[in-house]
């Protein structure tokens, strides 16, 4: 059963937005780097074409720091037992 009502009107054509995603890749001397990605989706049949022209963003490195006071950025992740962790992140300065 859907849970439209019988009277509501949908366009035609696709509904079309964008989206954005950022994921965090760990690099193998123990920094971080952020990489921001913009697709599209179709939220009538839930297709979604990645922009080819937009090439994704890559920020860093970040390294990990002790305390959010001196971090630019953090992120949230679930550790053992379901708990609520944060990483924080500072820009890695470039020598």
């Amino acid at each position: 059963m859907s849970l439209k009502s019988r009277k509501s009107v949908d366009s035609a054509g696709p509904d079309i937005h964008e989206e954005t995603s950022v994921s965090w890749q760990r690099n193998d001397d123990k920094t971080y780097t952020k990489v921001t990605k913009v697709t599209h989706r179709d939220r009538k049949t839930g297709i979604v074409k990645p922009m080819k022209r937009l090439e994704p963003i890559v920020e860093g490195p970040y390294e990990v720091v002790a305390s959010a006071e001196e971090s630019d950025t953090q992120f949230e992740y679930l550790g053992l037992n379901n708990e609520k962790a944060y990483v924080y992140l500072k820009i890695k300065p470039t020598e």
